[in-house]
């Protein structure tokens, strides 16, 4: 079995970090894996180390699946481009996983199956697929993190992870206000951001300016050692997203005998066991109340040590990459589709989603139909008349508007009008695929 898994970018969260952690287990079980991305970061090396990388554009990932170069392609489900692997369905199977967003790209048309990272996420993605959206929980590797074995000397450090520039979704201020509320008992504040930033990001933001002893990008390699620091000062991971797809920190954390004090969230809630793992709290709590639950974790559980090991080892045994790549291995193998049952219904009501999300749903339209529409260039000028063709209607029918241009605009046209003729009469996939 020859799987691909692909992701325009090659980004530095823990999207990134679910594609290592998979691709890695792929490679243990000795299934032939690779990866690609249209741009790099500086997180690629670690892909490279793991597996086959590519980094190229969509046109010729597009061409070296039509050729049968894979068995299987896994995909973000809400990439802008991921979907026009659709074209070669069911030659290839297709599958599309959500990791926090919503998607109506995908169906039995042009996907073999969906899956979704955390239960919630898949209940809320039902509504938008004639597939059963199945949950496949994300897992961590067991052997990168582990509890620190002494204590440390100084103040307990309160932790925040994360991009502190994800404004709607990971509410960086709230943070910094609930610091300053703690600032005069003597923790200290940690921020560990993969895309780095400082507080001129936040004017005008509603932040709390308080004293953080770092504020850093922090690679991945060194997280279990982050995590460890935080454990072993007594301290505590702070977390105030909106949501989350199933976030992995606060299991990193858990495994590193950190615990974590959260919102119950989609996402976040199924991450975090009362008690052992971390506390909850209600998005509409206040600042205030959040921060009285931060100082009683850290007085009654922040220096347990037998606590620390406990909350390690149930996150080991509940999110297990292993696990989690075996579930993936046995959809790949299976033979047939499943399709909801109540498919029927579809574009209902899909529960409690947040307004961020249905907006964001609504926006994607706009980026996928430009996405594309590049990609159909890319095609063009790469000698591929069908698949431009192909690739040019499919942005059409996601949206006119965006896909055809502005009538004023002489160069939109004129590509447009290239792909056209270069694609007439030419079949869309060169007889190697069905279109969906």
């Amino acid at each position: 079995m020859r799987v691909l898994l692909f992701r325009s970018l090659c980004d530095t969260g823990g999207l990134s970090t679910w594609m290592l952690t998979h691709g890695e287990r792929l490679v243990h079980h000795g299934t032939e894996c690779s990866y690609w991305f249209c741009e790099p970061s500086w997180r690629l090396p670690e892909f490279e180390r793991t597996a086959p990388t590519t980094v190229a554009p969509m046109a010729r990932a597009m061409v070296a699946v039509r050729d049968g170069r894979y068995d299987v392609v896994h995909v973000v489900s809400t990439d802008p481009i991921a979907e026009l692997f659709g074209f070669f369905h069911p030659q290839v199977k297709v599958v599309a996983t959500n990791h926090g967003a919503l998607s109506e790209a995908w169906s039995s048309r042009n996907c073999f199956a969906r899956t979704a990272v955390s239960a919630a996420q898949a209940r809320m993605d039902q509504p938008h697929t004639d597939l059963e959206v199945e949950a496949i929980r994300n897992g961590v590797p067991a052997g990168r993190f582990a509890p620190p074995e002494c204590r440390s000397d100084g103040g307990p450090i309160v932790a925040f992870v994360g991009r502190t520039r994800a404004f709607e979704q990971k509410d960086f201020p709230r943070f910094t206000r609930i610091a300053k509320l703690l600032e005069r008992r003597g923790y200290r504040f940690w921020v560990a951001d993969p895309h780095g930033g400082s507080w001129k990001d936040f004017a005008g933001k509603g932040c709390a300016e308080v004293e953080l002893e770092r504020w850093e990008q922090v690679p991945q390699e060194a997280m279990p050692g982050f995590y460890r620091d935080v454990a072993a000062s007594g301290g505590v991971l702070l977390m105030t997203s909106r949501f989350e797809g199933l976030t992995l920190v606060p299991l990193e954390a858990a495994m590193s005998g950190l615990g974590t004090i959260a919102p119950s969230v989609p996402g976040v809630d199924e991450t975090v066991r009362p008690g052992i793992t971390g506390m909850l709290y209600a998005l509409e709590d206040s600042d205030a109340s959040v921060a009285e639950r931060v100082v009683r974790w850290i007085e009654n559980q922040g220096r347990d040590t037998s606590a620390m090991l406990e909350r390690a080892e149930l996150t080991r045994a509940d999110f297990s990459d292993e696990r989690m790549t075996q579930q993936y291995l046995d959809l790949y193998a299976r033979s047939e589709q499943r399709v909801h049952r109540e498919a029927a219904h579809l574009n209902g009501d899909a529960g409690a989603r947040p307004d961020v999300l249905v907006r964001r749903l609504r926006a994607s339209r706009r980026v996928r139909a430009m996405a594309c529409r590049a990609v159909a260039r890319d095609l063009a000028n790469a000698g591929e008349p069908g698949l431009a063709w192909r690739t040019l209607r499919h942005a059409i029918s996601v949206e006119p508007r965006v896909a055809i241009g502005r009538a004023s605009t002489a160069q939109a046209l004129g590509t447009l009008l290239r792909i056209a003729r270069s694609g007439l009469g030419a079949s869309p996939l060169h007889g190697k695929s069905t279109a969906p």
